[in-house]
């Protein structure tokens, strides 16, 4: 039996439409050959903030995404993109806002993200958010963020790619930024660890 969502759940929710969403910039790109190539860049309005975007896959193409701000770099829309961003988690949700993966660094030393997989069929919702504005990999986008982000001396800016997406996806972002709460008690361990999906996990204890 499902848990009906609580009146502190709800109201997280309604926060995050009411945010104010400070995204730039997105473009879409698309070609015959392959799916949309979708950029974003934009600034977090502070370390607990939470900056959604939706895409949709087909169920066949493999879909990468990959930032660009901690390091810099040039995006799919061409855009020469300076280092000196804040280190960003990206977590992914499905549509109805359940947990389905995340990442952080790509290694020691470079702390964009990159992620490719031929997903399932269906709409996919991308959050970016600071390191430390997290939990363990599950819940939902009401639960999940822990509102203890930094960036660490480092700026606000975020810039990364969604590329080979179905072309039925929209370089538009969900409605707003909004602040994580740690609405479940979850704590942030002091060490950084490099999260990986459960999926991931399954094939090494197989």
């Amino acid at each position: 039996m499902k848990n009906s969502p609580t009146s502190l759940q709800k109201s997280f929710v309604n926060a995050m439409l009411l945010g104010m969403a400070t995204s730039t910039g997105m473009v879409l790109n698309s070609a015959p050959a392959r799916g949309a190539d979708l950029s974003f860049t934009g600034n977090l309005a502070n370390p607990n903030a939470v900056a959604l975007f939706a895409f949709t896959a087909d169920g066949i193409s493999n879909v990468t995404i990959q930032s660009y701000s901690w390091g810099g770099g040039n995006n799919a829309a061409g855009t020469k993109i300076a280092a000196g961003g804040f280190d960003l988690n990206m977590t992914l949700f499905d549509a109805a806002g359940n947990w389905y993966d995340e990442r952080d660094d790509i290694g020691l030393g470079n702390l964009d993200f990159q992620f490719s997989e031929v997903f399932p069929a269906g709409t996919y919702q991308v959050a970016i958010s600071a390191f430390g504005n997290n939990s363990a990999g599950f819940g939902t986008i009401a639960t999940h963020f822990s509102g203890t982000g930094d960036f660490d001396n480092r700026t606000a800016a975020y810039a990364f790619d969604i590329l080979n997406a179905s072309t039925n996806s929209t370089a538009v972002p969900e409605p707003a930024s909004f602040i994580g709460t740690a609405l479940a008690g979850f704590a942030v361990v002091g060490i950084k660890r490099k999260l990986t999906s459960v999926r991931d996990q399954n094939l090494f204890d197989r």
